[in-house]
């Protein structure tokens, strides 16, 4: 049915930008020897217009922009610094 009656599928990548992503990982991860992934929003429709899986990312390996583990890093930040700030000292958003 999908051959003969044919499929539409939309998307948000952006082909320049998700190249220019793909190039930026391979390129930025050499000197170091380690590996990284990334991944571009469209911050005012929250679309994914870009991503990178890692360094010479190929389908059959992990796909590190979304399969792998992180650790929180400063995502956390807020709950476990800020929060108490505020509810501790009254601060308030002009502080």
């Amino acid at each position: 049915y999908l051959q003969n009656q044919g499929l539409s599928i939309y998307t948000s990548l952006n082909p320049y930008v998700q190249e220019a992503t793909v190039k930026a990982v391979n390129q930025g991860t050499l000197s170091t020897n380690t590996d990284g992934a990334a991944v571009v929003i469209r911050n005012n429709s929250h679309e994914i217009i870009a991503l990178s899986g890692g360094r010479n990312y190929e389908s059959q390996n992990l796909n590190r922009a979304y399969q792998d583990f992180r650790q929180p890093g400063s995502t956390i930040k807020p709950l476990l610094v800020y929060a108490p700030y505020i509810d501790y000292l009254g601060a308030t958003p002009d502080t």
